[in-house]
């Protein structure tokens, strides 16, 4: 049984005029899937759709309380995340610029470690009337749609990731602990087991570790 988005009150599925829940199982470990979604300027890069994204405040990444832009079919919508659990969770709010009505949606993101890799569920429910007229009327089921096509990408993405990392690793004997710190976040762990670097969450890079760690070598794998 995987868990599911934390909702806040207003936005329970249970009240929600629309609500959508796509799930699928992906062959790359959480922190492949993870990198994908946070870095929301490039979501573009897999899912052609989410091509106009602009954060607007903080680092260049998704974090608690970032504030960012995108333009979703045609619409222009302004988001805040609410949740951030590294590797774990991902939430935000969103309400449509121009609107009127108070119309609002919510949507999260849950990832949990697999034998083979990680399941992803995301779901979201929006209320008001715009939504209902856009999506509710017009568009009945587009919501679901736009997910699975979107859950799918990532899936493909990440996976893609994840084996070129796999290739990059075969081809080397061992990686020096000093350059862990320059390595991304699929290939670190592609390359190099967690007992030899750590990962600072302070500023997403990954550190050498302590002075008995040892870099791996290919029977370590």
């Amino acid at each position: 049984m995987y868990d599911h988005v934390i909702w806040p009150e207003r936005y329970d599925p249970k009240t929600s005029a629309i609500y959508a829940l796509n799930d699928i199982d992906v062959k790359a470990p959480a922190e492949v899937v993870w990198k994908l979604l946070v870095d929301a300027e490039n979501w573009s890069s897999y899912f052609p759709a989410e091509d106009q994204v602009k954060i607007l405040t903080g680092k260049p990444e998704l974090a608690l309380q970032t504030r960012y832009s995108r333009v979703t079919v045609g619409f222009p919508m302004s988001l805040v995340v609410t949740e951030c659990e590294p590797f774990r969770r991902l939430a935000w709010a969103t309400t449509v610029d121009g609107d009127e009505t108070g119309s609002s949606a919510y949507h999260g993101w849950v990832i949990t470690p697999t034998v083979d890799g990680c399941h992803v569920l995301t779901e979201e429910t929006q209320q008001g009337p715009w939504f209902l007229e856009e999506l509710g009327r017009k568009h009945p089921g587009a919501l679901y749609r736009y997910h699975q096509e979107w859950v799918e990408s990532l899936a493909r993405a990440a996976r893609r990731k994840w084996q070129a990392g796999q290739v990059e690793w075969a081809c080397l004997e061992a990686w020096p602990v000093a350059w862990a710190a320059t390595l991304s976040t699929e290939q670190y762990w592609a390359c190099l087991r967690p007992e030899y670097c750590r990962y600072s969450t302070d500023d997403g890079r990954f550190q050498p570790g302590s002075a008995d760690d040892h870099p791996p070598t290919i029977g370590d794998k």
